[in-house]
């Protein structure tokens, strides 16, 4: 049976470090357009953004997507947590449409490099036996190699006498990315009235993604990157498309 599947993008208009990040243009286009034309071009069911702007709500309605309402400003600041955002939408599509989603997708916009083939594959990721889908990417930095601060001195964040010193010989390890976070509606009702994690991190179907796909903007830097980088894939697939012409 197919299940009924929400994307929701949350997209507020404050940012503590890249000024309306959301809406800042990464070549030539708002940083929230990726997302959305990622969305409603996948096998979505419904796409809707949750924001506290009406500026950024006439431009996601532009772009396709449904914005049926204005986020409260209590659901809008720097502490405001994604199961919240989740909850208030659900609880609307409930009251207002009478319709419920059996998949939830928590698509932040801050992934410009997600496509609908991301989307597609955790959709059919799920399956019965998991309650989540999370993209995760090895670690460029391995942990064995990292240090904390005690006091004004250094120490090793793990402690192990046997610490590998070939890149070779360590341990594969993976940190969470933001490009899919999806979870089943029966998984998010036992956690919202906690206020827990979207994610069921003991129960989740991982998608691996390289560095590249997991790039999340989150400062003016990574703006830079994202751009050069994408300025870089359109020159090669260019490049490419001349030589399959010129054949």
């Amino acid at each position: 049976m197919k299940l009924k599947s929400l994307g929701i993008i949350p997209a507020r208009i404050g940012s503590s470090e890249v000024k309306k990040k959301n809406i800042r243009l990464l070549k030539g286009r708002p940083l929230i357009y990726y997302t959305i034309n990622a969305a409603i071009n996948s096998n979505l069911d419904r796409v809707i953004v949750s924001t506290d702007s009406i500026e950024i709500a006439e431009i996601a309605k532009s772009l396709g997507a449904e914005v049926p309402f204005l986020r409260p400003k209590f659901l809008s600041g720097n502490k405001s947590r994604a199961i919240d955002v989740i909850s208030h939408t659900l609880n609307w599509l409930k009251v207002e449409n009478n319709w419920v989603p059996d998949l939830i997708g928590y698509l932040q916009p801050t992934s410009p490099m997600r496509t609908k083939n991301h989307i597609d594959k955790a959709i059919s990721m799920i399956g019965s036996k998991f309650d989540s889908v999370l993209s995760v990417t090895r670690v460029k930095e391995h942990p064995y190699f990292m240090f904390k601060k005690n006091k004004d001195n250094m120490e090793e964040f793990i402690k192990n006498k046997n610490k590998p010193e070939r890149r070779q010989e360590l341990p594969d390890l993976y940190y969470s990315n933001p490009l899919i976070m999806f979870s089943k509606y029966s998984y998010l009702q036992k956690v919202i009235d906690d206020r827990g994690i979207i994610i069921n991190y003991r129960n989740f179907n991982p998608l691996y993604i390289n560095e590249f796909d997991g790039i999340d903007i989150n400062s003016e830097q990574d703006l830079y990157f994202a751009e050069l980088m994408m300025q870089e894939y359109q020159n090669s697939s260019l490049k490419s498309q001349k030589i399959l012409a010129a054949g």
